[in-house]
């Protein structure tokens, strides 16, 4: 419950008053519940959670100490009133006042923008205020952050303008809670020129935060993954990496997943390798990165052209979780899986890559363990990429996996009549049996079963026409179908 009254501005901090009626919104008795909930949000949450949240000083009231009457130097640095703190100051009040935030003048003129305020406030020393570039919130940001966070290039030079050499690089690399840097604020909330001159001026495009990101890391992967902001970025990693495969490594894999083709190239020549896992990021190669990524037809033959190869991906290293240390997969195979038209391109230069295996069987503890082939047939979205594979020597008759299945046989199972006849065209047996003793024809059958009787197996997505395109595909190939349901 909030009550209006009336509050006393001073007009001198010690001595003589001049009564300034404002109404201000209050609460009478303050509860420490909410910085609890703050500190619990910070330790469950990502940083980018707090990008959306309302974590600002929108009025006097929320810029105010709990329990404790308005500081009017805090209230002039929230408005951008510099005049009016100059003033302030010379009556002799506080610059050292902390907002329930644990935010000083200095971060509120920051967050504002207001390169005068923070002029004025740098010169009466709040720089050296509370700790480095005066002080950190309780989210951990410092002023540099909050001006960072807003893009205010004009209040970010103010901010550095007397600091210089390690006094400047400590306050560049300041992580807050999350271990964000001013850097990662910026390029998260997609400010180029803030981003430009934080670089300038020293920031480090590779120091990764509490989640493992790197600034280049999250213009890789954010709306800005094509842009200008990942050029610089990048330029600034092969810079500061200074050779370091690892760390070219690591920004290796974010390009491409973000499927930045030009940048994959850029890193790979700077000294960036193909034939290593990236731990902290979950324990993927470039390749994988690529096969996974935004777009594979552009990464993927960036890095078959750059020399990478198109087998199975390198084992991860640890530490790391036993469900990724315990797989194998491929490039094709990840393809296969997505089963895009769009990346048949990718999937065409994959085949003529060295050291690819068209019949190679993935793995995961609990998967079915698939050969490219059999992954492609159980999407069937696209016909064309289970032709491709078969045209290139894909082995259709291939069995595996737990029910020892051919490809027709998971298709069968999947009602996929396209797939099933494309199978069967390029060599599918239909008297070939699964480890249940079951052929195509008859593992369709169940299938056909199962989606017609809604009564015991609920609702089905197969259709009836599907149902008689299915049953006309295996009678085609000779298949005995005498006891497919009647719909």
């Amino acid at each position: 419950m909030h009550r209006a009254f009336s509050w006393t501005e001073p007009s001198e901090c010690e001595g003589g008053r001049e009564e300034l009626e404002r109404p201000y919104p209050w609460e009478s008795s303050e509860s420490l519940d909410r910085f609890e909930a703050l500190d619990k949000d910070i330790k469950n949450n990502p940083p980018s959670d707090f990008e959306a949240r309302a974590d600002e000083e929108d009025d006097v009231a929320d810029a105010s100490e709990p329990s404790s009457v308005p500081d009017p130097v805090l209230q002039a640095a929230l408005r951008g009133e510099p005049a009016r703190i100059v003033g302030l100051l010379a009556l002799g009040c506080s610059r050292k006042g902390r907002t329930w935030r644990r935010r000083g003048a200095l971060h509120l003129a920051a967050r504002r923008g207001s390169a005068a305020t923070v002029r004025v406030l740098m010169q009466a020393g709040c720089g050296t205020d509370n700790g480095v570039g005066g002080g950190a919130d309780r989210y951990g940001h410092t002023p540099l952050h909050l001006a960072a966070r807003g893009g205010h290039v004009l209040a970010a030079t103010e901010l550095l303008l007397l600091r210089a050499g390690e006094a400047d690089k400590v306050l560049l690399d300041a992580a807050n809670r999350f271990g964000d840097t001013p850097l990662h604020m910026a390029v998260r909330n997609g400010h180029f020129g803030m981003a430009t001159f934080l670089l300038r001026r020293g920031a480090s495009a590779v120091v990764r935060n509490r989640y493992g990101e790197s600034a280049h890391a999250l213009a890789a992967v954010g709306p800005c993954a094509a842009s200008t902001m990942c050029g610089i970025l990048m330029r600034a990693v092969i810079r500061q990496a200074r050779g370091n495969s690892s760390v070219l490594t690591h920004a290796l894999v974010q390009a491409a997943y973000a499927g930045n083709s030009t940048t994959t190239i850029k890193l790979v020549a700077a000294g960036a390798r193909q034939d290593v896992t990236v731990a902290a990021a979950a324990g993927m190669s470039a390749m994988e990165a690529a096969a996974n990524g935004r777009d594979p037809t552009a990464t993927v033959v960036a890095l078959v052209l750059a020399g990478g190869s198109g087998g199975a991906f390198p084992p991860t290293l640890p530490p790391t979780h036993w469900v990724f240390a315990e797989r194998r997969d491929a490039p094709l195979n990840v393809l296969a899986r997505r089963g895009r038209h769009q990346d048949l391109p990718a999937m065409t230069v994959l085949l003529g890559a060295a050291g690819t295996d068209v019949n190679f069987r993935d793995f995961s503890r609990h998967g079915p363990n698939r050969t490219p082939l059999q992954n492609a047939a159980t999407g069937g979205v696209s016909v064309a990429m289970v032709n491709k594979l078969l045209d290139a020597g894909a082995d259709v008759n291939l069995v595996g996996g737990p029910l020892r299945e051919s490809a027709l046989h998971e298709a069968a199972r999947d009602m996929l009549p396209s797939i099933c006849a494309a199978l069967i065209n390029g060599g599918g047996s239909v008297s070939l049996r699964n480890g249940n003793g079951r052929t195509p024809a008859q593992v369709a059958t169940r299938s056909a079963e199962r989606a017609l009787n809604t009564e015991r197996f609920g609702p089905s997505d197969v259709t009836a026409e599907t149902i008689t395109q299915m049953l006309a595909v295996f009678r085609s190939a000779g298949a005995d179908m005498v006891d497919w349901p009647s719909a």
